[in-house]
């Protein structure tokens, strides 16, 4: 069954997951276009605008379609959660990186946002951590339950 990655909103450019800097950076790590290896989604339909740093993000209504998602996705797969934003609007913002935990019927991990806007991604083993998990994750096939 094929992992999802779950994406805060679109870019300003665009109505889909993951295009743009962000889904370039996953494909770049995988060697692969990021549809190829999982299935993405966002959170919000639209781009909710800049808060200065990076972009804004409605709590509220994230929350919301994080639930929304939990209860329509009767798939019962890993959510892999693109940021500690996406994390909290899933109710598990205590989450580290990288670690596997149920929720509900599914698996979550949260994942270091992919954008030029973090800083987590300068330091160079930040990036080999996330390049390795991330292959492990999506390409192998075999995880670890918690």
């Amino acid at each position: 069954m094929r992992p999802l990655i779950v994406g805060q909103a679109p870019s300003k450019d665009s109505r889909f997951p993951l295009v743009g800097s962000s889904g370039d950076r996953l494909s770049r790590i995988l060697d692969r276009p990021i549809g190829e290896a999982a299935d993405v989604a966002n959170l919000l339909g639209w781009w909710p605008g800049g808060d200065g740093k990076g972009d804004d993000f409605p709590m509220a209504e994230s929350a919301a379609a994080a639930a929304h998602l939990l209860a329509s996705d009767r798939q019962h797969r890993r959510l892999v959660l693109l940021g500690l934003k996406v994390a909290r609007a899933f109710g598990v913002g205590c989450l580290a990186y990288f670690e596997w935990h149920r929720l509900g019927w599914h698996v979550v991990a949260a994942y270091p946002h992919p954008s030029g806007v973090s800083r987590w991604w300068n330091d160079p083993r930040n990036r080999r951590a996330a390049r390795e998990w991330l292959r492990d994750a999506l390409c192998s096939g075999e995880w670890r339950s918690p």
